[in-house]
């Protein structure tokens, strides 16, 4: 007799009643957490020949979340990072579980004790204050398009702001008046205030008025809106 509550149910509940509701998960990390749940079907279908729809509690054990990540490393080519992240994710997914149906709980917790993969961090790469200017330098600013890279470029530089947070941004996310600033929305919702200088200010005002940014209806806007701008701007 199978015993165990419906998977699919169960995970619905953990998406939308667990995560949103009371955690107060960002949309990134639900983004985050799904990939890892498709390819857990993904690897269900093609290596246990399970499809999304027949599958159960009972097939899950600390053998077949093993297999899981070693698949994701050996045949999706996944860093040993990404391991660990798909890992964290499914840890807590199966936590979620030990309190929804604790009739099972050595089980959940087998999983759960599954240690991550230690990962040999190697040093930071970076660019030299002259490399950044070198590159600055190169732009050409006599076109719109240049005139909006440098000021992209030089507010990335001038903030230390992550991709994702410089595509989020809008023209409210500034200070235009002393002091200068800009409010940036990270992982997890969490908001960080960075100052800016005076220089990459002039910029962004320039931008503004150039792109018709500047008046009271553009102000939730995007900033920079670039098709694909996460590739363009981590692959040049």
């Amino acid at each position: 007799m199978n015993d165990y509550p419906d998977f699919g149910k169960s995970v619905e509940r953990y998406f939308q009643k667990y995560l949103v509701k009371e955690r107060g998960a960002s949309k990134h990390t639900i983004k985050s957490y799904a990939d890892t749940f498709s390819q857990m079907l993904d690897f269900l279908q093609q290596k246990i020949g399970i499809t999304a729809d027949a599958i159960q509690f009972d097939i899950f054990n600390r053998d077949l979340i093993c297999n899981f990540l070693t698949w994701l490393e050996n045949e999706r080519h996944n860093s040993i990072s990404t391991r660990n992240i798909r890992l964290f994710v499914l840890r807590s997914f199966f936590t979620y579980m030990i309190y929804v149906d604790p009739t099972h709980i050595d089980q959940w917790k087998s999983i759960c004790s599954i240690k991550k993969k230690r990962c040999d961090s190697k040093p930071p790469n970076y660019l030299t204050i002259e490399g950044i200017k070198a590159i600055l330098s190169e732009i050409d600013v006599s076109t719109i398009r240049g005139r909006r890279d440098l000021t992209m470029l030089s507010l990335l530089y001038n903030s230390g702001a992550r991709v994702q947070e410089l595509i989020d941004l809008t023209p409210d996310s500034i200070r235009m008046d002393k002091p200068y600033c800009i409010i940036l929305h990270g992982k997890g919702d969490k908001i960080r205030q960075v100052p800016l200088e005076n220089s990459i200010i002039n910029l962004i005002k320039c931008y503004v008025e150039e792109n018709g940014l500047a008046i009271k209806d553009k102000q939730s806007h995007p900033l920079f809106s670039i098709p694909d701008m996460r590739n363009s701007l981590l692959w040049g």
